[in-house]
């Protein structure tokens, strides 16, 4: 059968029509995908600027206490009240681990010290009381004026012997002044773990949250073998995981959203990561 002009033409004109839909519709889809990346990666990204700025209050409240507590220190003689003053704000915070009293003299020796022992808050006895002297949490602390906060790094806890003590802490410590003389510092330790718990709890299951300190060292990781390798003598660090993050960590820049596309085993991904200051602000350290 012989087709005629017209309807060679027809078809081509049909075809033509087709493959027109057809491109449409791929530029249509592919055009909804990108506005709907950018629509999650700005999502994500204001998701964790909010997160930060919910734990740039905890850290906050923890200085707060902290410098409450040391003001205390400087007028109460008692030391059996400031104990239980002491007492009262571990109960009331249960990340933290352990709040002390400890003088500027003596080598840094320890006058009062409530430690969280599971569900006991136990008042050490003063032959088990040491000198902390050689810990930054109190020379540093002794250098500030009265009424500011030292804010140490991320950590593993290994001043205590025990095995159990060594989980990830940070301290925070104010010096104790009355009358212009400087008696000592009151220090905070507290749990990262749990401290931390109360901002990722609140985040939508498909969501994973990450931290790391100034140097990149992943403090918090999905998989937490990735967590404090520099305690253990290695450098697990974000920006090699992710390259983009690495400006934050250079600090040029103060933001950084990156996207993964899909695979046949694992479904496309969004990142977004904020440089949040942290500590005092003369100091200019942060965390990503």
């Amino acid at each position: 059968m012989k087709w005629s002009i017209a309807l060679r033409l027809g078809a081509l004109l049909a075809s033509f029509s087709v493959f027109a839909a057809i491109l449409a519709g791929y530029y249509t889809f592919d055009s909804s995908r990108e506005r709907l990346q950018g629509r999650a990666e700005r999502s994500l990204l204001a998701t964790t600027q909010v997160l930060a700025r919910h734990m740039q209050a905890g850290f906050g409240t923890v200085a707060r206490d902290t410098a409450f507590l040391a003001d205390a220190a400087a007028v109460e003689q008692d030391q059996g009240r400031l104990a239980d003053l002491f007492k009262a704000n571990l109960q009331a915070h249960p990340a933290y681990l352990q709040i002390r009293f400890i003088s500027a003299s003596d080598y840094g020796l320890e006058l009062v010290r409530i430690d969280r022992q599971g569900d006991k808050l136990v008042r050490v006895p003063d032959d088990q009381l040491q000198e902390k002297s050689h810990f930054p949490f109190v020379f540093e602390a002794l250098s500030l004026p009265d009424g500011e906060v030292y804010v140490s790094e991320f950590g593993i806890n290994h001043e205590d012997a025990a095995q159990e003590a060594a989980v990830p802490v940070f301290n925070m410590a104010s010096p104790v002044v009355l009358g212009g003389q400087l008696r000592g510092v009151v220090v905070v330790r507290v749990a990262a773990a749990p401290f931390l718990h109360n901002f990722n709890a609140a985040l939508p299951t498909p969501y994973g949250f990450y931290l790391s300190n100034r140097w990149g060292d992943f403090l918090v990781h999905p998989d937490a073998t990735q967590t404090f390798g520099f305690d253990r003598g290695q450098r697990i660090l974000i920006q090699e995981s992710f390259p983009q993050v690495a400006a934050l960590v250079d600090g040029r820049a103060e933001e950084a959203v990156l996207s993964q596309p899909g695979t046949d085993d694992e479904e496309a991904r969004v990142f977004a990561f904020v440089r949040m200051p942290f500590g005092n602000a003369d100091e200019g350290r942060f965390m990503v």
